[in-house]
């Protein structure tokens, strides 16, 4: 298994911080639950659904993670989301004991072969909980030998009112686990933190 260094957790950990920082200073609507908002249409579809599937919130923090990779050590990598081929092959896993296909929600990574380090980060979301088989799941793609994440992360974009949870997840003789909490409704201005 692949051992990041202490500047690239300290770097990874900065990246998903400022991304999950400006999905919740750009895309804040998209985690209210205003069941009241109204629009002038039919009364069948007089409120806003905001029971969006977690893919939408996705595919926001996809395009912050993209944007702050620049300027990084990793600005060489992809974010795809729901990239469920291992070249030719479905994502297969062994979770559980069970072998599994599987589609991670995103993942940070190499499209091409020769990179010392193609897969850099896979993340399972959720709106809600993370349940166990996500962290296990997690924990597969950084141990399996045709992966070898690099980092995973876990995200809880709606389970608290008040913050995006969020557990960074990489190997150091065993899986050590870094929590990441961004308060929703706080300021955010120093994306160095």
């Amino acid at each position: 298994m692949k051992t990041p260094s202490g500047n690239d957790i300290k770097q990874m950990k900065l990246i998903i911080k400022n991304s999950i920082v400006e999905l919740i200073n750009s895309d804040s609507e998209i985690f209210e639950t205003d069941s009241n908002f109204e629009f002038d249409v039919e009364t069948n579809d007089r409120t806003l659904n905001r029971k969006l599937h977690e893919t939408t919130i996705n595919h926001r923090l996809a395009v912050y993670l993209e944007k702050n990779l620049t300027n990084s050590h990793f600005e060489n990598y992809f974010v795809d989301l729901e990239y469920n081929r291992y070249y030719n092959y479905p994502k297969t896993l062994i979770i559980d004991s069970n072998s599994e296909t599987v589609r991670p929600d995103i993942i940070i990574h190499s499209r091409t072969k020769g990179h010392s380090q193609p897969n850099l980060l896979v993340v399972e979301a959720k709106k809600d909980r993370v349940t166990d088989r996500d962290i296990s799941k997690v924990h597969a793609f950084i141990q399996d030998e045709n992966y070898e994440y690099l980092f995973g992360l876990t995200i809880a974009y709606c389970r608290s009112e008040t913050e995006v949870l969020a557990n960074l997840m990489y190997y150091q003789t065993g899986i050590k686990s870094l929590e990441i909490r961004v308060l929703k409704n706080a300021p955010h201005h120093n994306k160095n933190r």
